[in-house]
């Protein structure tokens, strides 16, 4: 069990009693399911908030984070804000053990576990190396334990996605009022996003921790957008492939199988591998 003070909720919409289970499952199983609570989702299918945006759905996702945060949390606790299709790690108490007392996760706001970040092949390589050297694994990929892990900033690095993420006890005000402010522009945008410009603006302090401690479900059907496109599909992959709790097998399992069914390139191939190359440099 965890000694952080901290106290968590899952967003979950009532429609949705299956994920509740699944989450209360992982919670339990991890020795945390006294420090969360369900926080009820709002549903954009019958919300009248902001009735001229046709995305219900991300108007709903938006209120339930910003509801939820402005709950706030007891005295000196730090509060975790996590979605319903979440896969958390094993690994994740003793992450918290650390982070919520270190000083140097203390001058961030908001401290993410995990993100689908939107970068080039360059910062990818540095953000693999400080997966490799954090981990201890099999030849096949496989974690089986970390050593260390780092909060990486995300002020210069476009991000999205709020599957998981913490608030400094000293900044959960904060986050709440900017959310609550920026849900009233005339330019409504998804929360993951609003929260990723604050962050590169840098009125948030914002970082993530590397290796990731959370992913969503592996393809997984969102209640949020309709479909998983190609481009999103393989940010996925790549935030999968940073989650301590990885499945290699299952990785490339999933891969072959979709490669299987794009009409082949010889000349993304070729640049397929000049990436790899890049990305196992030193």
């Amino acid at each position: 069990m965890t000694t952080a003070r901290f106290i968590g909720r899952y967003i979950n919409l009532d429609r949705s009693p299956e994920r509740r289970l699944e989450v209360e499952r992982q919670l339990d199983q991890l020795g945390l399911a006294a420090r969360y609570e369900r926080f009820p989702a709002s549903d954009g299918r019958v919300i009248t908030d902001r009735p001229e945006f046709a995305s219900r759905n991300e108007v709903g996702c938006y209120r339930s984070h910003l509801e939820a945060i402005q709950r706030g949390a007891a005295p000196d606790h730090w509060l975790h804000i996590i979605e319903d299709d979440v896969v958390l790690s094993r690994y994740l108490p003793q992450v918290f053990d650390r982070l919520m007392v270190d000083d140097a996760f203390q001058g961030f706001d908001i401290i993410f576990t995990n993100v689908l970040a939107l970068f080039s092949v360059q910062p990818t390589a540095e953000w693999r190396l400080l997966f490799d050297r954090a981990v201890t694994m099999t030849p096949d990929g496989r974690v089986t334990g970390v050593n260390s892990f780092s909060a990486v900033a995300l002020d210069h690095i476009p991000f999205y996605l709020a599957t998981s993420y913490v608030i400094h006890p000293r900044a959960i005000a904060k986050v709440a009022d900017l959310l609550a402010e920026k849900f009233v522009q005339p330019q409504f945008e998804p929360v993951d996003i609003v929260i990723a410009r604050l962050a590169n603006a840098g009125v948030l302090k914002a970082a993530c921790t590397l290796p990731f401690f959370s992913a969503p479900q592996l393809l997984g059907a969102s209640t949020i957008r309709y479909g998983l496109d190609p481009t999103r599909r393989a940010h996925m992959f790549m935030e999968w492939a940073l989650f301590a709790d990885r499945d290699p097998a299952r990785l490339r399992a999933v891969l072959t199988q979709l490669a299987a069914e794009k009409t082949q390139s010889p000349t993304a191939d070729l640049i397929a591998d000049a990436y790899r190359h890049l990305l196992n440099l030193p």
